[in-house]
């Protein structure tokens, strides 16, 4: 399941794919103006949001291996959390400034091969 949150200078997708008895969960952001792309669930706002300990292995990484219950609930929170404006807001203002940090890609697919062009 991917959901689509679209923001005012972002497109927040919510990914939560099931794999055997447990699912890959990760949260997506994609730079409107620039196409620029990045995997968020690590972002400390979202960690917090979450309630993760982000020194746990299974945190660290940009799609993570999670009960499919566990995938659920971030799922709902995060729904929740990007369907209000002011969050919405509050978090855009966080990407602005992670992007500047640089680590962003051109390139993003979800579950296929994407040609580089």
């Amino acid at each position: 399941m991917i959901l689509e949150f679209i923001g005012s200078r972002y497109i927040l997708l919510i990914i939560n794919k099931d794999v055997d008895e447990d699912a890959l969960f990760s949260i997506r952001a994609i730079c409107q103006t620039t196409n620029l792309t990045s995997s968020i669930n690590n972002l400390n706002p979202i960690l917090n949001e979450l309630n993760v300990n982000h020194t746990e292995a299974r945190f660290e990484d940009s799609e993570w291996l999670i009960a499919k219950t566990q995938a659920e609930k971030f799922t709902r929170i995060i729904s929740a959390l990007l369907s209000s404006e002011t969050y919405l807001n509050y978090l855009e203002c966080k990407l602005d400034d992670d992007r500047n940090c640089g680590e962003w890609v051109n390139i993003w697919c979800y579950g296929e091969v994407c040609p580089i062009v």
